[in-house]
């Protein structure tokens, strides 16, 4: 009878080992891995929808890792953090291969936004020059100045996208230095 019960005990341990899944441990540091690349390639910044929903599954997925790990036996299932992870894995996948060919269209166009968007900063700081003496301590001016520093600085870091091959986000990035070094260079000339 002992015997019996201990073979029992043994049988119902081993089950419920059986049934307890392991830990994604490895697909969890791949969909980091690759959330990692996407952002060093310029994914988050210029498909940052598809970014973000990654992100997001990526932190759901951790989340029900963590709630599985508290339940014991059979009642931890990791397959809804797998499926999700399997959702970072895809979806990452889908948009770097949306980059690729992003970068391959905006690098053509790339370059001659970027002479533009330097010959419209250089405008513009020739122009804050030339009005620094009389203006200098306006508060309008003092606000152009800042905000046409802040634009080379945002350049600047666009460069370091370009140097990259991230085209697609040094184009995002400049288009927007383009909408605003617009609006600064209007309103210098409004206020000379």
């Amino acid at each position: 009878m002992r015997l019996s019960l201990i073979i029992s005990l043994i049988a119902l341990t081993a089950l419920s080992l059986s049934c307890s899944e392991t830990k994604p441990v490895e697909k969890r540091q791949k969909a980091l891995d690759k959330l990692a690349e996407a952002h060093e390639i310029g994914i988050d910044r210029s498909l940052s929808k598809m970014y973000k929903a990654a992100d997001d599954s990526f932190r759901a997925a951790t989340d029900e890792i963590a709630r599985q790990e508290a339940k014991t036996g059979l009642g931890r299932s990791y397959s809804r953090a797998e499926e999700l992870l399997d959702f970072v894995d895809s979806i990452l996948t889908s948009a770097k291969d949306s980059v690729t060919v992003l970068n391959s269209v905006y690098s053509l166009r790339v370059d001659s936004l970027k002479t533009l968007v330097e010959a419209r900063l250089d405008s513009a700081g020739a122009l804050v020059k030339e009005m620094e003496s009389e203006k200098a301590d306006e508060a309008q001016f003092v606000m152009l100045r800042r905000a046409l520093a802040g634009l080379r600085m945002t350049l600047a870091r666009c460069n370091k996208d370009l140097k990259s091959g991230a085209y697609a986000a040094a184009a995002t990035t400049l288009e927007d230095v383009d909408a605003k070094s617009k609006e600064v260079l209007t309103q210098l000339h409004e206020l000379q």
